[in-house]
């Protein structure tokens, strides 16, 4: 259960996004196979799954800081290569994130810190995909609310 180890989470979510530097060549050399499209988008359920756990379980804010790292790594290769699906699977794993946050359990409180850095994560995406892919309007229109 690496979502329970703070120093493995942070390690492998800080690594994730190397599998994936053979796409960000020049673009007229890189062809971008369905198998880079589906390990992208298990490579992106594994990083929400590692948040989401976290945020219910150890409430550990330097691995949720840690996920987001990795999403934005992952969204750089992702704007680079214009692909806007994966995108939108990042969202949904944020939306995740964010309701396991806010969930509590007996005595619990909220993960506060994760909402705060979630919060501005998603003024970082919109920032960077308003400037390099402003076509993405439903990612937009998602990072708005």
């Amino acid at each position: 259960m690496v979502w329970s180890d703070e120093n493995k989470s942070c390690l492998i979510l800080d690594k994730i996004h190397e599998f994936f530097y053979h796409l960000m060549g020049p673009k007229k050399e890189v062809t971008i196979k369905e198998q880079d499209i589906n390990n992208l988008e298990l490579a992106i359920k594994t990083i929400g799954t590692v948040g989401r756990f976290s945020a219910d379980f150890n409430k550990s804010v330097e691995i949720i800081k840690s996920v987001y790292g990795a999403f934005a790594n992952l969204w750089y290769t992702l704007l680079w290569c214009n692909l806007e699906s994966p995108a939108l699977i990042i969202m949904d794993q944020l939306d995740e994130i964010s309701r396991a946050c806010e969930a509590v359990y007996e005595d619990e409180e909220p993960l506060t810190l994760g909402m705060n850095e979630l919060s501005k994560f998603r003024k970082k995406l919109k920032t960077m995909t308003a400037e390099e892919q402003p076509e993405w309007k439903k990612v937009l229109t998602r990072l708005n609310k």
